[in-house]
């Protein structure tokens, strides 16, 4: 199962964001195997119009079946619903703890 995280810096301790456009980064992080992980520098969290339809398609592209994230814009959870992708709404926290809360016995190798 593949999960993007988006997130405010990088490393165990970054902040999950609080919207999908204002992430500097989506990582993905495939909980089945732990060498196929990707960073991905968000371009767009200063572009207005548009940007949370590209981000979608992305992430959907990417084979994300999770995305974790404080919210998402409505475009953007309209194209993750139609790609049965599950939104996780998080409105605090780091990449660690999200890793000890939805992972506790085969937590995945973090990279970034």
């Amino acid at each position: 199962m593949k999960t993007a995280i988006c997130v405010l810096g990088y490393g165990l301790n970054a902040v999950i964001a609080s919207t999908l456009l204002k992430a500097e980064y989506y990582i993905v992080i495939d909980s089945e195997n732990d060498a196929n992980q990707e960073k991905i520098v968000n371009h767009y969290n200063n572009v207005s119009t548009g940007a949370d339809i590209f981000i979608s398609q992305l992430l959907i592209s990417k084979g994300v079946n999770i995305v974790v994230c404080g919210s998402c814009e409505n475009n953007a959870l309209k194209l993750f619903k139609e790609a049965n992708v599950e939104i996780l709404n998080i409105v605090s926290g780091s990449v660690s703890e999200y890793l000890n809360s939805f992972y506790p016995k085969n937590k995945p190798m973090f990279y970034y």
